[in-house]
Order: C-alpha cells, then structure tokens, then sequence
C-alpha cells in the first residue's frame, strides 16, 4: 500500500499533467474537482469519489422522483374526491326537492291511512301504510345527507373566516 507521501506526490504529478492540457482539455473537464476529493482523501483517510457522490445523488433523485410521482398521484385521486361549490349547490338543492317530494308522499299515505282506518285489513290502508313507512325511512335518510351537508357547508365557512 503506498504512503500518504506517495499519494502526494502522484497527485503533484497528475495535476501539473493535467494543467498542462490548459482549461479546455476533455480530461481536466472530467477530472473537474476529483483532484480535490483525492488530496482530501489522502490527508483525511476517506475514501471519496466523485463517481459515488453521483450514484449516491442519482439514487435520491430516483427516489424523491418516486415520491413525487406517488404524491401527484395522490393529489389527482384527491382532486376526483372533491366537488365543486356549484356541484354541492345543486346537490342540497335537490335532496331538499326530494325532502319535499318525500313529505308530499307521505301526507297522502297518511290521508289514505286516514281515509281506510275502519278497514284496516284492506289493500288500501295496508298499501298506504307501507307507503308512509317507505316515504318516512326516505325522509330520515334525506335528513341525515341534509344534516351532513350542513356540517361540512358550516366547516368549510369556519375554515373561511379564520
């Protein structure tokens, strides 16, 4: 294994080689800064390279270029999640054009329940009692879609004002 002092001495002798092409030669251009990590090397006892500091910064770069494209991903799939303002608009708009729909429907199965209560055997009262619990079941989902709505529209204009 050769000394540090021999190390030296062969780097004296690659740099005045290497200067000696002057600044626009192809071997000092590649050399560029390697000299320096090896009189670094020698006096330090490392064992740096200018080829694993490449390997070593291509890896990250493949890595964070993973991650980025994972992250844009994610953000794409997160954008198709989300509704726009006018989309939510219309969306209340017509689960309360629906609510009231519901309501109407029920109003008159319960007329109709009304209407037939002394025969309560009947096709009549039986099909309308079935139609008020349907419409009623439908109007309780409605009002928790509503509800929920009104949570996140409240969310959203709290987020706003802070």
């Amino acid at each position: 294994m050769p000394t540090k002092e021999q190390e030296r001495k062969a780097l004296a002798k690659i740099r005045e080689i290497v200067e000696s092409l002057g600044e626009d030669s192809y071997i000092g251009t590649a050399l560029d800064g390697c000299l320096d990590d090896a009189a670094e090397n020698i006096e330090n006892d490392f064992a740096l390279s200018m080829r694993e500091r490449y390997e070593t910064a291509a890896a990250k770069l493949a890595e964070e270029e993973k991650k980025t494209a994972l992250l844009t991903s994610s953000l794409e799939f997160a954008r198709r999640q989300v509704i726009t303002i006018e989309e939510a608009s219309a969306l209340w708009s017509e689960l309360f054009d629906n609510r009231k729909r519901r309501e109407t429907e029920r109003g008159i199965a319960a007329d109709a329940i009304l209407a037939n209560m002394e025969n309560p055997a009947s096709p009549e009262f039986v099909n309308a009692r079935e139609e008020y619990r349907t419409a009623n079941k439908r109007i309780e989902r409605l009002n928790t879609l509503l509800d929920r709505m009104e949570e996140i529209y409240s969310g959203t204009k709290k987020g706003e004002n802070a």
